[in-house]
């Protein structure tokens, strides 16, 4: 979606509770239980014109890339049918708004919070919002950004992967 898109605020907190932290349920089950993966990741690009939200993994010795799809397609899978619980949702708003606010400590810190604000939202303003729309985010709005974004019919999947000497 487009940076100014109402979904964004949903978006950043599925991508905190997927990714952020060993605590993420994709670390959780794809790096520690499974152990199919090094690094595992939901990224969330922003651009002005419209982003891209990407699910990215680092096989272990014990993962294939298709083993890492699969698991990755089924912790998509329990967000989208299941949603999150309230606890993780808490969570991730404390990380983002957290992380926002020491944004702002600096000079420059402030600067590049107004000038996100100017090119996303088209107006300095705007940084003055982006903590109250993630407070209002709720267990739902995840999960339905979540069912609207990805579907089976709109991906694509890339496997990188090394040759074998």
């Amino acid at each position: 979606p487009e940076t100014a898109s109402a979904d964004i605020p949903a978006l950043r907190l599925a991508a905190s509770i997927m990714s952020r932290g060993e605590s993420s349920r994709l670390y959780r089950e794809l790096v520690r239980n499974k152990q199919i993966a090094q690094q595992a990741e939901m990224d969330l690009e922003l651009n002005a014109e419209g982003g891209r939200i990407s699910f990215i993994a680092i096989a272990s010795e014990k993962g294939t890339s298709e083993e890492l799809e699969k698991a990755l397609l089924e912790e998509l899978s329990k967000i989208q049918k299941d949603g999150v619980t309230e606890k993780e949702l808490e969570k991730a708003k404390n990380q983002i708004i957290t992380s926002s606010l020491k944004l702002r400590e600096t000079n420059d810190g402030k600067a590049i919070s107004i000038e996100r604000s100017i090119v996303y939202a088209g107006r300095a303003s705007a940084v003055n919002e982006d903590i109250q729309k993630l407070q209002v985010v709720t267990i739902a709005d995840i999960q339905r950004v979540m069912n609207k974004y990805f579907k089976p019919n709109n991906r694509v999947v890339i496997y990188y992967n090394q040759e074998k000497k």
